[in-house]
């Protein structure tokens, strides 16, 4: 199986301004349609490989899990903020319990569970952040390569000082599109792109808010 993968980023400099999210909509427009044209390839590869197995009378095993059953991970990521020199590289640990699997020609596998984050900021100054939230996943469950896409809520702490947010205590909302690869035996690697943006949810009248890109890559594994 052979692939051809173009990435093409770009950054803008985004207005600030009271929807921060404008700055960084060229990024994740692009980073998507990337996911979107390795899926429709692996896709095409599958159907071949599906219709080869039927004629060979060779079944093809089932890469879908069972519901109920679960999935953890833990992922890594450097970040870079948009419209700042902030940096910082966080861990991602998950929890996640398969609530859905959608019939198709590759099954849509629906995850809900929890994921916790740490951050080293050592850019501008150093710093950090811990917290956590909430984790809904979907990903289409293709034999060799599994598109997928996130969607996380949460609240972390942050000893920052450079940038004045407005409050120690900030909440958080992401979004992810990536891939995942089967390896062996429940063993899975994944990489992609996510957007984060936290801010103090109007807990004070400065509420400016800090957006971010993170390049991720990790591990998962299902049982």
């Amino acid at each position: 199986m052979r692939h051809g993968f173009i990435l093409s980023m770009i950054i803008t400099r985004p207005r600030v301004g009271k929807f921060p999210f404008r700055g960084a909509t060229t990024t994740l427009l692009c980073v998507v349609a990337v996911t979107l044209g390795v899926a429709r390839a692996a896709h095409a590869d599958d159907v071949r490989a599906s219709n080869a197995a039927a004629t060979s009378d060779v079944v093809l095993p089932s890469s879908a899990p069972a519901i109920g059953s679960y999935e953890a991970g833990l992922q890594a990521a450097y970040s870079f903020a948009l419209g700042s020199n902030a940096q910082m590289v966080t861990f991602f640990p998950r929890l996640s319990r398969v609530v859905r699997v959608l019939d198709g020609p590759a099954p849509g596998v629906v995850t809900f569970g929890v994921e916790g984050m740490f951050s080293r900021i050592f850019e501008p100054t150093h710093a950090m952040e811990l917290g956590g939230g909430l984790l809904l996943r979907y990903r289409l469950a293709f034999p060799r390569v599994q598109p997928y896409a996130e969607l996380e809520g949460g609240m972390l702490y942050s000893d920052l000082r450079h940038f004045d947010l407005g409050s120690r205590v900030l909440f958080t909302a992401q979004g992810a599109v990536g891939l995942q690869v089967p390896l062996w035996n429940g063993l899975a690697a994944t990489a992609g792109y996510r957007f984060r943006h936290i801010s103090n949810a109007g807990q004070s009248r400065s509420n400016p808010g800090l957006n971010s890109n993170l390049l991720i890559a990790g591990l998962a594994y299902a049982f």
